[in-house]
């Protein structure tokens, strides 16, 4: 047991120790005070959204000035700062990323006299986010699939029949309307769908030759165009398309006599809708009947 005449000793001794060391400029609380960090540890890393991993560690140290936290596209190579935090934080909200991609995360701790040792490495995959819409086309051509959709619904049109000419009172008949099916396609991103879309048929100026319109395509659905309707007197009107291959199958209707159309399959009738049959030359004229409409493929998604 010390002595009270010890124990002021012992105090004598370390105060003018101190005092010795900090006439060479060195500070003993500044000292302990800057040591470097101890690692943060248990890293962990959550996706919230499409756009957003929250991390979170638990901080080992007293000292640090605050955290560091990079990210690699690997969790190999490629790292770098995302953001620094301030002394005492555990959490960090990483926001402004892209879906269906895995980032890695390692988190180190630093003040003035340095940096920590890297914490463990933790990563998060950010869900898959679908944008939903649908594209139309009046041309062949090829659709590829959106990030994150797995199915799609097809549909198509075939092209409407020209409407026939009309010199008499009658008038003439319209064209055919194009069939129409529609189906379910299960599907993976990025794959590519190709199509074929019918035009529309065209009038013979008199002739007689009032073209079909022309048969559409994708997957295993058919969509056939409409014939074209009969110049007057002879009164036929265009057929309608066939459909098959769907899970919808609607042929497209007659071309009406005295100048009206056939309706496509799903839609009206002319020149204003996909498959629509073209209009015969109207009673009490002369006059050319209009072309049909094109076909069309949509995909809804």
């Amino acid at each position: 047991m010390l002595r009270s005449g010890s124990y002021l000793m012992l105090v004598g001794i370390a105060l003018s120790g101190q005092l010795a060391l900090a006439q060479f400029g060195f500070n003993v609380s500044t000292f302990f005070k800057t040591q470097i960090p101890t690692a943060p540890s248990s890293l962990s890393a959550t996706a919230i959204s499409g756009s957003q991993i929250n991390l979170s560690w638990t901080d080992n140290s007293s000292n640090e000035s605050g955290f560091k936290i990079d990210g690699s596209p690997n969790g190999a190579t490629g790292w770098a700062t995302i953001t620094t935090t301030a002394a005492n934080t555990v959490s960090y909200s990483h926001t402004g990323l892209t879906s269906s991609t895995t980032y890695y995360y390692r988190v180190y701790a630093y003040n003035g006299a340095g940096s920590s040792t890297l914490s463990n490495v933790a990563n998060a995959t950010t869900p898959c986010v679908a944008v939903h819409g649908s594209l139309a086309y009046s041309s062949s051509g090829s659709f590829t699939v959106p990030t994150c959709i797995t199915s799609v619904t097809a549909e198509v049109w075939g092209g409407g029949g020209a409407g026939g000419s009309a010199k008499y009172a009658i008038g003439a008949a319209g064209g055919g309307g194009g069939g129409y099916a529609r189906k379910v396609l299960n599907v993976t991103p990025g794959q590519v769908i190709g199509f074929t879309v019918g035009g529309g048929g065209v009038n013979g100026r008199g002739t007689g030759n009032n073209t079909s319109g022309g048969a559409s395509s994708c997957d295993t659905m058919y969509a056939g165009g409409g014939t074209g309707g009969q110049d007057d007197p002879y009164e036929v009107g265009g057929h309608g398309g066939s459909a098959s291959g769907g899970s919808v199958n609607q042929p497209g209707a007659e071309g009406i006599i005295g100048g009206g159309s056939g309706t496509g399959g799903l839609s009206g009738s002319g020149t204003s809708s996909p498959g629509g049959g073209g209009d015969g030359g109207g009673p009490n004229c002369v006059c050319d009947g209009a072309g049909g409409a094109a076909g069309q493929v949509k995909f809804t998604y």
